[in-house]
C-alpha cells in the first residue's frame, strides 16, 4: 500500500508539481485548499505525513497538536531564522524556502521522514515499554533513570492531552505539554491521574538541556506540590472532586487568564482534569481554584445557589450576547435528534419561567418575556427530514442556537457533526453544544466525545441535565459566535 501525504496547497499549479514529486517516489499526494479540510479528513485517515504551505494560517492550538501528532514539513516565503526556530519547537520536521527547487526538495525529505517511520520505528520498538500510569509510578520511572543514568523519551497520552519528557543520562533535559515547557511541564506531567504512556531508549554523546533543575529537585518540588493540592481537597473528602461554575456578575471581575481556568471547570467540572489541562503551572492554578470558592463564583458540584428562574445576570448577559441595538425580540433555537432531550429543555425553561409550553408534531415553542420590551421566544426543532424549511422560516429573528447531541448515539456522531458544521456557515449566530444523556464521570464524557467529534473553534460543549434549570443557565452563558475569517481579518487589523 502506498504511503499517503495530505499536502496544503491553495495553488492548483504549485500543488499538482508537489503531487507529481511525490509519485515519482512511490507516495500518493493528496490536496487539500484550506487547513480545515485536511484537519478533518486527518480526524478520519491519519496519513504518513503533512506538507503545509506556511502562508495558510491555521488554528494556532490545532497546528500545535497536528505537528505533535503527525510529521510535518512546511514550505514558504520570507520566514525569519527565529519564525522558523519556533515551527521547530513546534514539532515541524522540516522547513523549506518556496522556490524552484521545492519539488525536488519536498520529495527527498518525505522519503527520509518515511524511512525514519518504517525502518527506524521498527528498529525503536524493540526496546520500547508500553505502561498506564495508573499501573506505573512516574516518579520510580525518574528515579530509576537517575540511579542508572539512563537515556530515555516518555511520551504520555490522558484522552487528547499529549506530553513528553526526554532523559539525558537520568536526568530531565526536555519536556513539554500541550500549554507549558521545561520545568513547569515536568511538573504537570508528574500530576497526571491517569492514561498510557511508551518509553524508549535512545543513544546520544552528548545533549543540551531546557530545563534547569535538576530531576531531584523537581521530584522534590512534585512532593510539595502534592502537599498543597492534598491541603485543598481536605474539605471534599475526595481526591478528585467535582466542581460547577456561579453564574454571577462577579464573573465580570475575573481577568481573562482566570476565566481560561474557569471555562475549563465548565467544559470538565473534575479538579484533576481541570489541573491537568489549565495553561498554567499546578501551584497557580491550585491558588487560582481556592480563590474561585473563596470569591463565590465557583462551588463544589449539587452546592451551588439555587436559582428557580432567570436572574439580572441572566437577563443582561442575553441582553448583550444575543440581541443587537434596538433588537427587542429574537429567536432561540434548540436543534436536537429525537433522543436529545428538546422537548424536555424547553419544557423545564417554561416551568421554571410560568410560560406556557406549545407542540406540534417535531416542533415545541414557549415566549419569555425577560424584561419589559425584551422578549425571547423558544422553538425546539426535531433534525428530520422537514427541520430545514420551518428554521429557513424562524432565521430572520434567530439569535441564537442550542445544539443537543445524545451522548449514547454514538452512531449518530458523524451527521451531528454534518449538520452543526452546515448550520454555522450559514447563520452567524452565536452556538453552544449540550450533551446530554451522559454517563456519572460527565467530565470523562465530554473529553471522550471530544475524541470522536470535531468542535468547531470557540465553541463550548458542556454536559446538560435537560431537566436541569442550573444546567440550562451555564448553557446559555456558554453561547458563543463562531470566529468567521472576516473577524480574524478585522482583529489582525
Amino acid at each position: 500500500m502506498a504511503n499517503l501525504i495530505f499536502i496544503c496547497e491553495a495553488s492548483s499549479e504549485l500543488a499538482q508539481q508537489l503531487t507529481a514529486a511525490l509519485e515519482k517516489e512511490g507516495v500518493t499526494g493528496k490536496v487539500f485548499a484550506s487547513f480545515t479540510e485536511l484537519r478533518e479528513n486527518a480526524a478520519r485517515t491519519v496519513p504518513d505525513a503533512v506538507v503545509l504551505n506556511a502562508a495558510i494560517s491555521p488554528d494556532e492550538q490545532a497546528s500545535r497538536q497536528l505537528f505533535q501528532e503527525i510529521p510535518t514539513v512546511i514550505y514558504g516565503q520570507g520566514l525569519s531564522i527565529e519564525e522558523q526556530l519556533a515551527l521547530y519547537d513546534e514539532g515541524v520536521k522540516r522547513y523549506l524556502p518556496l522556490d524552484e527547487t521545492l519539488p525536488t526538495r519536498l520529495a527527498a525529505v518525505i522519503r527520509r521522514i518515511l524511512f525514519r517511520i518504517t525502518e527506524l520505528r521498527r528498529i525503536r520498538q524493540q526496546a520500547l515499554t508500553h505502561g498506564t500510569v495508573q499501573a506505573f509510578s512516574l516518579t520510580d520511572v525518574l528515579q530509576n533513570a537517575l540511579g542508572e543514568q539512563k537515556n530515555l523519551i516518555l511520551k504520555l497520552r490522558h484522552g487528547d492531552w499529549i506530553s513528553r519528557i526526554r532523559i539525558f543520562q537520568g536526568h530531565i533535559i526536555e519536556a513539554r505539554t500541550p500549554n507549558l515547557a521545561d520545568e513547569d511541564a515536568a511538573l504537570k506531567i508528574l500530576h497526571i491521574p491517569a492514561g498510557t504512556f511508551a518509553i524508549r531508549g535512545y543513544r546520544k554523546a552528548e545533549a543540551l538541556s531546557s530545563v534547569r533543575a535538576s530531576t531531584l529537585a523537581l521530584l522534590a518540588e512534585t512532593a510539595f506540590e502534592k502537599k498543597e493540592i492534598q491541603q485543598f481537597l481536605e474539605p471534599f473528602q475526595s481526591t478528585d472532586p467535582r466542581f460547577e461554575v456561579i453564574p454571577s456578575e462577579r464573573l465580570t471581575e475575573l481577568s481573562s487568564e482566570e476565566l481560561q481556568v474557569l471555562d475549563l471547570v465548565e467544559e470538565f467540572g473534575n479538579f484533576r482534569e481541570v489541573l491537568l489541562r489549565s495553561p498554567f503551572s499546578v501551584l497557580r492554578t491550585v491558588r487560582l481554584l481556592k480563590e474561585f470558592l473563596e470569591r463565590e463564583v465557583m462551588a463544589p458540584a449539587g452546592k451551588g445557589r439555587e436559582v428557580e428562574t432567570f436572574q439580572p445576570e441572566d437577563i443582561r448577559y442575553l441582553r448583550e450576547h444575543l440581541f443587537e441595538d434596538e433588537v427587542h425580540e429574537g429567536h432561540l433555537i434548540v436543534l436536537g435528534l429525537p433522543t436529545s432531550g428538546r422537548t424536555e429543555l424547553i419544557r423545564t425553561i417554561a416551568g421554571h419561567q410560568n410560560a406556557p409550553l406549545r407542540s406540534l408534531q417535531s416542533l415545541d415553542f414557549t415566549r419569555l418575556r425577560l424584561q419589559p420590551g425584551l422578549t425571547l421566544s423558544i422553538f425546539g426543532i426535531s433534525i428530520d427530514a422537514a427541520f430545514l424549511p420551518i428554521l429557513e422560516k424562524l432565521s430572520q429573528a434567530m439569535v441564537a442556537v442550542i445544539f443537543l447531541i445524545d451522548y449514547t448515539r454514538t452512531a449518530q456522531y458523524e451527521f451531528s457533526n454534518y449538520v452543526l458544521n452546515q448550520l454555522i456557515r450559514i447563520y452567524d449566530v452565536p452556538f453552544v453544544i449540550g450533551l446530554t444523556n451522559l454517563p456519572e464521570d460527565a467530565g470523562e464524557a465530554v473529553t471522550e466525545f471530544h475524541r470522536h467529534f470535531t468542535v468547531p473553534k470557540g465553541i463550548s460543549v458542556l454536559p446538560v441535565k435537560t431537566d436541569s434549570f442550573a444546567d440550562i443557565r451555564r448553557l446559555l452563558h456558554h453561547l458563543r459566535k463562531v470566529p468567521t475569517r472576516k473577524d480574524k481579518e478585522t482583529t489582525n487589523a
